[in-house]
């Protein structure tokens, strides 16, 4: 290791690759901070990289030695949907299980005529009950019994009303998962900074994906209501959870295209030599000409 607390020599060295600026004559060294001696310079490259690589939060902001704020200049501002909001998964689950649970029960309590079934069905009531004849004979006694089985879904959830819950929980689970996509659309478009940016990473297409995955039940609905009416009736558990999988894989990617962009603009961050002559206002720091005086 050279020898670089040999101060007599009055030369320049960066304090995290140890280097000598004469060493590296293609990347000058400069002064982030008050710290004087040899933990005074530091190559450019050296301090983003630590700053990128380290898991200090301070560190990423201040010299860890004297506690002074590094003057960056911001191509770009940071994301703070997230902060903002503070949307996380568990909230997304309130938001999603309780008001379809609610609107699916007060729905079915309230419509009597079953006319949610009727709207799907086109304004028509399909009636196809199954009924067949039982003869039983127990001694002199003979007994004809007709015994009739639901065959349809309007059968169903007349005849067993917990099957007509779990069918109204069916329906409002997909479009209350899809009003929260749309909701949450409007919000990114309202609030995020970088909506062009974001927007090239998460296309569109892939909001109208989301959408077209809540709509699932509606298809399957058409495709069962006839072969197998009460299946259709029961599919508010397994409709439940992949809805709500569908939000959190929206809100994962989300999150996960915000911290992409935020990693893109800190990368343009860039740190400028310390000067005593700043003034602070409202769109960060106003720089003056830093002469070799102030570095001094």
């Amino acid at each position: 290791m050279k020898n670089y607390m040999n101060l007599e020599n009055e030369k320049k060295f960066c304090r995290i690759c140890l280097e000598e600026e004469e060493d590296d004559k293609d990347e000058e060294l400069f002064s982030p901070c008050r710290c004087s001696g040899t933990s005074k310079y530091v190559h450019k490259e050296c301090l983003n990289r630590w700053i990128e690589e380290t898991t200090n939060e301070r560190a990423k902001n201040q010299c860890m030695e004297c506690r002074t704020e590094y003057i960056v200049r911001n191509d770009g501002e940071k994301e703070t949907f997230f902060q903002d909001n503070l949307i996380n998964t568990r909230k997304i689950c309130v938001m999603f299980f309780i008001p379809t649970i609610l609107l699916g029960s007060i729905t079915f309590s309230l419509d009597k005529n079953l006319n949610m079934i009727t709207m799907l069905d086109g304004g028509k009531i399909y009636r196809n009950t199954i009924c067949q004849d039982y003869f039983y004979n127990y001694g002199n006694v003979v007994r004809n019994e007709t015994v009739c089985n639901p065959n349809s879904v309007r059968d169903y959830v007349e005849y067993y009303p917990i099957l007509g819950f779990d069918f109204y929980i069916s329906f409002y689970s997909g479009f209350w998962a899809l009003f929260l996509i749309l909701f949450w659309y409007n919000m990114l478009k309202k609030q995020l900074k970088n909506k062009e940016l974001f927007f090239q990473k998460y296309r569109n297409c892939k909001f109208v994906l989301h959408c077209l995955i809540c709509l699932k039940y509606i298809f399957f609905y058409y495709i069962v209501r006839y072969d197998m009416p009460e299946v259709a009736c029961s599919a508010a558990l397994p409709n439940m959870i992949l809805d709500f999988t569908n939000l959190s894989i929206l809100h994962k990617n989300t999150k996960f295209t915000i911290n992409e962009i935020n990693i893109e603009i800190t990368d343009k961050n860039i740190v400028l030599p310390w000067s005593e002559h700043y003034n602070a206002n409202e769109s960060g720091y106003n720089m003056i000409e830093i002469t070799s005086d102030d570095e001094d």
